[in-house]
């Protein structure tokens, strides 16, 4: 009994102190079951309980008690790897504090290790195996005993491959291999380290560190391999091309910038992947080419650049700078690096390779580059400072030799054909040429301008001269006088005098005649007049787009030189014959608004421009209106009539249709309807009263569409608009329950169709709307000619045979009645896997008509001497009527049945009693007589007794809850025949006879 409670006060004491000792962990946890600690207990307000906590001194001596006490050896290797975690806390602790050690003690972590030691000799297969030989290495670690730390991580990953520590104790190898200078081992381990989690803390030094191992192997492909990888997870994830370094994190910049010094060094040397090549930079090129291209690339360039220029390596450093742009023209940072380039040759002193490079720059860069258009104004406004000196040198360079060279005695005029001629005319040319560029790219300086112009006329660009004498004229490009080492005489005087601006704004006009007759190799002069008719060449057609803007501002600048309206009126038709219609309706109404007088012709010229402008515009609202004001000035004569008015209509139209597509229908309904009252000659009046009548259905205005329809089928009977008009008709009617005209309509629909399939559904719905419409003759027409046509579908062909029928019992015609009965019974019964539940009735009608025609038939026919004949007939007559019953009551249905075996059991019952009222053989004595009349009398009674088994077989039916007409009057004709079972009277018991039963 002790024993027990001594081990349960052990258990509760064990799981007290590991409870407290919890807070002090910082590693691993262990499952602990729930104990008495575990218990929720309610304590009274006024107890009050304070807890202490323990020292990790007093832990440690309180597990070494429970160690002492306890004898279960699952509690005892509990309790030592708990005390071997707290000597671990203890001692770092002890460090942290920087305690004195002891004498003996080599160190802060001797208890740990030693603990930790003895667990794992004392216990080799315990399950915290793992985590202690991680924390002996760590405890090595930072004693400082790196050996026995490494071996101790080589224990824990040879013992357990797949340790969660892995990435850790990896790279704990790595940096003791790396530091023993065991370089190959280290980046083995390295790189057990990083085929682990990207995300791990030792992931990206154990990357940057296996390359280095790959370095110091002087295994440079593979170290530029890692370095790359460096690179990749270390700079901006997201591709910029302006990447800060400084602003990466310290520990990330340094890894960052010695991977790009490292990579530069390899590069320098020219045998990055193996395989000499001429240079660093191509080097460099193919080892990208080789793992792929980086955004970040230019900073590999930029550095490799940078250590050459710091070993005055001035065309290694240059042509590094022109890898790059070679091979990432577009690249923003290239041009920067270009001008790197030039500044490099320039720092040693390459003045031509720097000029070609400059001439290069501008080029690729400048505004007539390749890549301009595809930068933004923020990536281009770095360029610009450099890209205008380049500029200014070029031109004032070109422009300064050629005006030293006509001062030299060499006038354009007295060189004519000579070679000197062509030499100042190609130093103008490109002249000229840096000119143009520095005035698209800045325009900044009307001297330049000047300059420009002068460059062109000079070297006999007559047509680019033009553009010149514009801006001269109008200053039209907003440039300012700038001061520039182009020319310091000032010249601005030049631009005031209106007069002279006038005179060469038109002689620009005129100068475009030269250019015109030149880009359509005309050999005579092409005036002005004719430069409308030019459209079949696209320089022709640019050049007379560039004159209308240039004569549009002569108009505009010098409305008071008697040029101008001449100018005008031609602009006018040339906008609109290049179909610019807007600006034609500009033109025009400025020619309408002029404040001179101006001709009447010119003024109906105008309006018919802005017409036809405003329908080709679409603007169907404004030329309606415009094209009245014309027709108001067009003569009855006038040839132009007739166009105009089709104009005037197609407006009309088309602004119907804007209208309708706006869902204004009723706008463009009246619309429509003005095209046929105000054009009715015109070709779109034909669609017109189409549409018209279409939109009026949808109006509901159903009066007038019927109108309208009517008069467009007669009008344009063949038109195939036409072929559905009574389909349309017929809707309205229908609408309008006028029957009778939709049931015409479709009878006229059938009459123009020639296939009878198609005629089928017309004919059908003809024949139903007259009869809808009460004329039962149409009706009648139209249903027997369907029905001699159509036998399918089924329904509707047996509905149409008794409909006929129907017709003809109304009108008495009982045979042609019979007739359509028949027919009905035929397609029925021919076609029995089509039969339904209504064509089963109407089959069963049909036959009951015709067995009472046989029953009639039957009933006529009297019973005469000879008898023996006339029976004979009789009962030829009766087969007939009971097969004709019979047929009738085949169909199963109850009406019919029960009447048909009445009527069968009568036609028996009627026999029976024709013989027996036959008349008799005369010259019969008394005695021959009566044996006749017994001899009747046993030929009748067989028939009356099948009457009675047949009326009997009727009154059956009741049993089965049939009670009809039929049944009743079985019982009734029974009780006739048999009185004695069929007509017995119910008696009913008096009192005094009951009182005697009791």
């Amino acid at each position: 009994m002790n024993s027990r409670i001594n081990k349960l006060i052990l258990v509760s004491l064990l799981s007290f102190l590991i409870l407290s000792c919890s807070q002090w962990q910082e590693q691993s946890r262990i499952d602990v079951r729930p104990t008495l600690a575990d218990i929720e207990l309610t304590v009274s307000p006024q107890v009050k309980t304070t807890l202490v906590k323990p020292s990790i001194a007093m832990l440690i001596k309180d597990y070494r008690e429970l160690i002492a006490l306890s004898s279960e050896p699952v509690i005892k290797e509990q309790l030592n790897y708990r005390l071997a975690q707290l000597l671990l806390i203890e001692n770092e602790q002890a460090q942290e504090s920087g305690d004195r050690l002891s004498h003996q003690a080599a160190g802060y972590y001797d208890d740990a290790i030693n603990a930790f030691n003895t667990f794992l000799v004392d216990y080799p297969s315990s399950s915290q195996r793992e985590h202690l030989l991680y924390q002996l290495a760590k405890a090595y670690e930072l004693q400082g005993e790196s050996e026995l730390s490494f071996q101790t991580v080589t224990t824990l990953t040879t013992e357990f491959p797949a340790t969660r520590y892995g990435q850790e104790l990896y790279f704990r190898r790595g940096e003791y291999l790396f530091a023993a200078n065991r370089y190959r081992a280290a980046a083995r381990s390295y790189q057990q380290v990083i085929t682990g989690d990207i995300n791990s803390p030792f992931y990206q030094t154990a990357l940057y560190m296996l390359a280095w191992a790959e370095f110091k192997r002087e295994n440079h492909s593979q170290a530029l391999l890692h370095f790359t990888h460096l690179l990749d997870i270390s700079l901006p994830q997201r591709a910029t091309t302006d990447i800060e370094v400084a602003a990466l994190p310290v520990a990330t910049r340094r890894m960052v910038q010695d991977s790009l010094r490292v990579m530069g060094l390899i590069f320098s040397d020219g045998s990055a992947n193996g395989v000499a090549v001429e240079s660093g930079a191509q080097a460099l090129a193919q080892h990208f080419e080789r793992v792929g291209p980086r955004y970040y690339e230019y900073l590999n360039y930029q550095h490799l650049a940078m250590g050459y220029l710091k070993h005055k390596r001035y065309r290694d450093s240059a042509e590094t700078y022109g890898e790059f742009v070679k091979r990432y023209p577009t690249h923003v940072k290239s041009p920067h690096f270009m001008v790197s380039k030039i500044e490099t040759y320039q720092r040693g002193r390459f003045a031509a390779l720097a000029n070609n490079e400059k001439r290069q720059f501008v080029a690729d860069y400048g505004i007539n580059g390749p890549y301009w258009r595809i930068w933004s104004g923020q990536d281009k406004t770095p360029l610009m400072p450099k890209l205008k000196t380049y500029l200014v040198e070029f031109a004032e360079q070109s422009y300064r030799i050629a005006q030293d060279k006509k001062q030299q005695g060499y006038s354009q005029r007295s060189m004519r054909g000579s070679k000197n001629q062509a030499d100042v005319t190609a130093l103008y040319a490109d002249a000229a040429r840096w000119f143009l560029e520095y005035q698209h790219t800045f325009n900044d300086s009307a001297k330049m301008n000047f300059l420009y112009a002068e460059s062109l006329f000079a070297s006999g660009q007559y047509s680019q001269a033009i553009d010149a004498y514009l801006t001269f004229a109008y200053q039209r490009d907003g440039t300012k006088v700038a001061d520039t080492p182009l020319n310091s005489q000032n010249d601005e005087a030049l631009y005031q005098t209106n007069s002279k601006r006038a005179d060469a704004a038109y002689a620009a006009l005129l100068a475009y005649d030269k250019v015109l007759q030149q880009v359509s190799n005309h050999t005579a002069k092409v005036s002005a007049s004719q430069m409308r008719t030019i459209t079949s060449d696209n320089e022709a057609i640019d050049w007379l787009q560039a004159y209308e803007l240039s004569a549009q501002q002569f108009i505009d600048t010098f409305a008071d030189d008697e040029r101008s309206l001449a100018v005008l009126s031609l602009l006018m038709h040339q906008r609109f014959n290049g179909e610019r219609f807007i600006v034609a309706m500009d033109s025009a109404r400025q020619l309408l608004n002029w404040p001179h007088e101006v001709a009447g012709a010119q003024q109906l010229d105008a309006r018919m421009i802005i017409a036809h402008s405003q329908f080709n515009l679409q603007d169907y609202q404004h030329a309606t209106a415009s094209y009245q004001q014309v027709l108001s000035m067009l003569k009855h004569n006038d040839p132009r009539l007739t166009s105009i008015t089709e104009n005037y209509a197609a407006s009309l139209f088309k602004q119907a249709e804007q209208h309708i597509e706006a869902g204004r229908l009723a706008q463009g309904t009246e619309l429509f309807i003005r095209v046929i009252e105000q054009a009715p000659t015109s070709s779109v009046r034909k669609l017109a009263q189409f549409n018209a009548a279409q939109n009026l259905y949808q109006l509901n205005e159903l009066a007038r569409a019927t109108h309208y329809l009517i008069d467009f089928r007669q009008r344009f009977t063949t038109d195939k608009l036409a072929k559905d008009i009574e389909t349309q008709l017929i809707s309205i009617y229908v609408e309008e329950n006028k029957w009778a005209e939709a049931a015409s309509e479709y009878l006229m629909l059938v009459n123009k169709l020639n296939d009878k399939t198609l005629q089928q559904q017309p004919l059908f719905m003809a024949a139903s709307y007259f009869e809808k419409a009460g004329d039962i003759e149409l009706a009648r027409l139209s249903y027997r000619r369907y029905a001699h046509a159509y036998s399918q579908p089924f329904s509707r062909a047996i509905e149409v045979r008794f409909t006929l029928s129907e017709i003809y019992r109304e009108s008495g015609e009982q045979s042609k009645r019979r007739f359509w009965l028949r027919k009905l019974l035929n397609l029925h019964d021919n076609t029995p896997e089509q039969v339904t539940s209504r064509s089963t009735a109407l089959a069963a009608m049909s036959a009951m008509v015709f067995a009472r025609d046989a029953q009639a038939e039957f009933d006529r026919i009297k019973l005469t001497l000879p008898l023996r004949k006339s029976l004979q007939r009789k009962k030829r007559s009766l087969t007939n009527a009971l097969k004709a019953y019979q047929k009738a009551a085949s169909y199963n249905l109850a009406k019919y049945t029960t009447e048909s075996t009445f009527q069968m059991a009568q036609i028996y019952r009627q026999l029976a009693q024709d013989l027996l009222n036959s008349s008799r053989p005369s010259g019969l004595d008394e005695l021959a007589l009566a044996q006749y009349e017994i001899l009747l009398e046993e030929q009748a009674y067989p028939f009356e007794d099948k009457a009675i088994a047949i009326l009997e077989s009727n009154t059956q039916l009741s049993w089965q809850g049939l009670y009809d007409e039929w049944v009743k009057q079985s019982f009734a004709t029974l009780s006739e025949l048999m009185p004695g079972r069929y007509n017995k009277q119910e008696t009913f018991a008096t009192t005094s006879a009951l009182d005697g039963l009791y």
